[in-house]
């Protein structure tokens, strides 16, 4: 039994979040007011069971870990996986984002303004 999980292939990784990898949204209220912005990437995740050379890795399974950064300048993340990412899946693709049990419009970027956001909020993907 390795002493760390095999590295994640493209089989480990769930479809449903293609078009939300590594991606930033722009938050707002129904009236227009910025709330702020959302980037997310996904993780893929393995658990352990047993002990020493019984152990054995979980199959892989991929959450996401959300960034929030507020216009009044606070920040916070979550992370979101089981029942709560299916929920979201089926929120964001139609422009909606749950945030504190608020529905926010969430308006996605594309490719090239994600890449800005994480260089402008200097998000290294090897830092999560």
């Amino acid at each position: 039994m390795p002493w760390r999980p095999p590295s994640a292939g493209p089989d480990d990784l769930d479809a449903r979040l293609a078009p939300f990898r590594e991606r930033g949204g722009r938050l707002h209220r129904n009236d227009g007011e910025l709330v702020g912005e959302v980037y997310l990437q996904p993780v893929v995740y393995w658990t352990s069971r047993g002990v020493l050379w019984w152990r054995r890795w979980s199959d892989p399974d991929e959450h996401v870990h959300g960034m929030l950064f507020f216009a009044d300048g606070r920040f916070s993340d979550f992370y979101e996986f089981g029942q709560g990412l299916d929920e979201d899946l089926h929120l964001w693709p139609n422009g909606t984002f749950r945030l504190n049990g608020e529905d926010l419009q969430v308006f996605w970027l594309d490719d090239e303004a994600s890449s800005a956001m994480r260089q402008r909020w200097d998000l290294d993907p090897a830092d999560y």
